[in-house]
């Protein structure tokens, strides 16, 4: 059994780096980890006694815990050593966690990131009221043993993956179909069956909007494909949805709701009373558009 939990129930607070003149990037033995979606987001390694902005000592960080930026939600890594970050970067420590329960929510924070930037920051108090999927036990507890399990799992394809040059595109969808059977609670069951997306609800397009009628301060986000791409004064949907591109950017898969949803992008609606929202979305998640 599964269920959501708000990432604030087990995880109190989140740490950010520190500001870092660019005359600091000196050699050194420590990672200074930044808003890159490579090599772990190392872009680095100063020395231990390097100064920040404001000429303070910078804050290292022990490592087993995640990184993540609030400009660039592709930049989400387990770091596994100590290190020193950036001002633009933040730090997720939970008690007792090991580098499988952090790659089991590495996985999920990466879904949930979509759609955020840097005009939508992925900010600390955004990631602590995310809620995540866990594994319960038959008290209704999470169970952190399952948690283990699976990120181990995941670990093990992301490590192939990454040595295996000629076999990645095999493993990555390895990977995604391991996903989907994590999120969807897919089980060898007789009562599962395969159902075409359109006999459980309805794929209708958006509604263009004015540029003329895009506000800097409006009240409701207007949707496109892969996110929100500005603010205006009026809303065409007031009731959750799930949201993907029509055009342009395929394969993001987002939750909606009071927002207006442009004509690139495609709206799924009216689920059947048997599909749960939330199921659906991590489903179309794992899937492979390209």
């Amino acid at each position: 059994t599964w269920k959501k939990v708000r990432l604030g129930d087990i995880c109190k607070k989140i740490e950010r780096g520190n500001r870092l003149p660019k005359q600091s990037l000196v050699n050194g033995k420590v990672p200074y980890i930044m808003a890159k979606t490579t090599n772990n987001g190392i872009e680095a390694y100063i020395d231990e006694n390097t100064l920040d902005y404001n000429g303070n000592r910078m804050k290292l960080f022990n490592g087993n815990c995640i990184t993540f930026s609030i400009d660039n939600p592709d930049a989400i890594f387990y770091q596994p050593n100590k290190f020193f970050t950036s001002n633009i970067m933040r730090v997720i420590r939970i008690e007792n966690f090991e580098k499988e329960h952090y790659v089991f929510l590495i996985e999920q924070l990466k879904k949930l990131a979509k759609g955020y930037d840097w005009g939508r920051k992925f900010s600390g108090p955004v990631v602590l009221n995310l809620e995540l999927l866990f594994p319960v036990d038959i008290n209704g507890n999470i169970d952190y043993k399952e948690i283990y399990k699976v990120g181990k799992a995941l670990s093990t394809l992301d490590s192939l993956i990454e040595v295996r040059g000629g076999q990645r595109k095999m493993i990555a969808e390895q990977k995604s179909q391991l996903m989907t059977e994590i999120f969807s609670q897919k089980t060898p069951r007789e009562e599962w069956k395969t159902v075409k997306l359109g006999e459980v609800c309805t794929i209708n397009s958006g509604k263009g909007i004015k540029k003329s009628e895009y506000l800097v301060d409006g009240t409701y986000p207007i949707i496109g494909a892969n996110g929100e791409i500005g603010r205006c004064n009026q809303s065409n949907n007031n009731h959750p949805v799930l949201t993907t591109g029509r055009v342009g950017t395929i394969g993001t898969i987002q939750k909606v709701k009071d927002a207006w949803i442009t004509d690139n992008t495609l709206i799924i609606d009216n689920l059947d009373k048997s599909v749960n929202y939330d199921f659906l979305y991590y489903v179309m998640c794992t899937i492979d558009f390209s």
